[in-house]
């Protein structure tokens, strides 16, 4: 998303909506959520209304989140809004962090996000799993415990699906980035 440091920011309500972003109890939230269903979701066309509900769990979350934001800062959801809208017009940064934070609510985002961290989740599933197979591995004979190369194949596996994630990252920016640029051009018009 770009800048984590809220002091970077002219706009003081950005520098504070980036921290209050940014801070570890929400970045926890979220990620413990993307993690838990992230191995739900698949790369088909169609999407399953499975993925609907976690959507309606995941916005439902957001909005108690920014809410909370609101109300330390006293601020209606309206006077949220415009907050962000007068921000957007007078930096560039800030109009590029705001317009990537509330695309991440939209659904077809969001479906791409929880797709970009299920290699993420099978990561941290499978490494639970090696975990748990190291301990068995120490009670059965030398003979039936695990090799290396299998677990040398699944580190080379661990480290494609990082480099996956990080261009599907990199796509993600780029999209939002496009959006945000449409969404401005369609305000000048």
């Amino acid at each position: 998303m770009g800048d984590f440091n809220g002091k970077n920011y002219k706009d003081e309500f950005v520098g504070e909506l980036v921290n209050f972003v940014a801070s570890d109890t929400f970045q926890t939230m979220f990620e413990t959520f993307f993690l838990k269903y992230a191995l739900e979701f698949g790369t088909e066309e169609e999407h399953k209304l499975r993925y609907y509900e976690i959507y309606q769990e995941f916005h439902d979350m957001f909005e108690a989140q920014l809410e909370k934001f609101c109300e330390k800062l006293q601020l209606t959801q309206a006077q949220f809004m415009r907050r962000c809208r007068e921000a957007t017009l007078d930096d560039p940064k800030a109009n590029h962090y705001i317009n990537i934070l509330l695309s991440s609510v939209e659904y077809e985002t969001f479906v791409k996000l929880m797709r970009i961290m299920k290699p993420v989740a099978l990561k941290g599933k499978a490494e639970m799993k090696k975990e748990t197979t190291s301990l068995a591995d120490d009670e059965k004979p030398v003979s039936q415990q695990s090799s290396p190369s299998k677990m040398s194949k699944l580190d080379a596996d661990f480290n494609d699906d990082e480099a996956r994630m990080k261009k599907q990252h990199d796509e993600f920016e780029a999209d939002a980035k496009h959006s945000s640029d449409s969404a401005a051009e369609k305000d000048g018009k």
